[in-house]
């Protein structure tokens, strides 16, 4: 308290924005002073800014996690500072975090010989938020919580309740002893009017009448359009008279008159070839032995025409 009037003290009359850096700016010298922090949440939340409020408060906790120190420890799982972190995750609906948190807090009070204002309320919401999981880990962590409370405070019915719903199938003598000492339900209803109740009745949906009726299927039927028959295709060259081909569907390859194009092959020169075209005198060419022979006349005729 001490801590929050002097931070309202160094921000003067100041509001919103202009106190909010102001009371950033003394978070920052005194970064473990909860006062500080606690105002400085509050300026967030008066603004609507709910996300920078849980960043805040997580960087405080990441702080004094770093800490070594046992008093910022006891800080770091004091029960109001928990359930602040609890309230703000459950605005923003973040389960898995809030389990989190409060088992991690529960752990650390169970194992402290402290005595501290608030850490029995701090068990009985991290067993019920562990006791609504349905992994058989969180489940045993709930009984431990709750069993914990009841070596504190045997009578406390939210322990003992907690208690035998988290116990096993093979435990139920032991339940049956425990409910005992759990309120009975006509006193749990003591306090219930039941003629009150049968006075107020049953709840009834408000009376629809005709004027505002949503307008029923069949007075919002409006006449289709009569749908246009397609013509038929047919190939230009049909001929009804004529049955189709029977592999019409079949692709070209699948077709018994399907013959692959392929290149012609050449026509055989050699008449040794069997079945080979007969060549002809003519069509050969002209042997080394004529061409040899030939030479002589052309060179007399080239001498003749030398000579003259």
């Amino acid at each position: 308290m001490a801590s929050i009037l002097n931070t309202a003290a160094h921000i003067r009359t100041t509001t919103g924005k202009a106190a909010l850096r102001q009371v950033l700016a003394l978070l920052d010298k005194k970064p473990k002073d909860v006062g500080v922090l606690l105002v400085a949440i509050q300026l967030h939340l008066a603004s609507g800014n709910l996300n920078a409020a849980t960043d805040l408060l997580r960087a405080f906790f990441t702080r004094l996690d770093n800490s070594s120190e046992a008093v910022d420890q006891q800080t770091r799982f004091a029960p109001g500072l928990v359930a602040l972190l609890v309230a703000l995750y459950s605005k923003q609906n973040r389960t898995t975090e809030i389990k989190a948190q409060l088992k991690r807090a529960a752990a650390y009070w169970k194992q402290s010989s402290l005595s501290v204002r608030g850490t029995t309320r701090l068990f009985q919401t991290a067993g019920r938020e562990l006791l609504s999981s349905p992994s058989s880990e969180e489940l045993h962590a709930a009984h431990e919580i709750f069993s914990t409370i009841l070596s504190r405070d045997d009578e406390n019915p939210a322990a003992i309740a907690g208690f035998v719903a988290s116990m096993d199938d093979g435990e139920a003598t032991s339940s049956e002893r425990l409910a005992k000492k759990l309120p009975s339900v006509d006193k749990l209803i003591s306090s219930i009017d039941i003629d009150a109740l049968e006075a107020a009745g049953v709840a009834k949906m408000p009376i629809v009448t005709d004027a505002n009726k949503k307008r029923t299927a069949e007075s919002d039927v409006r006449p289709r359009k009569a749908k246009k028959t397609r013509t038929s295709r047919l190939p230009k060259e049909y001929d009804p008279s004529k049955a189709p081909d029977p592999e019409r569907w079949l692709p070209l390859r699948d077709r018994s008159n399907y013959r692959p194009k392929g290149k012609k092959k050449a026509k055989a020169t050699s008449a040794a070839t069997q079945g080979g075209a007969v060549v002809s005198e003519e069509s050969r060419p002209a042997t080394p032995s004529a061409v040899h022979q030939a030479k002589p006349s052309a060179l007399k005729k080239r001498k003749g025409k030398s000579g003259k």
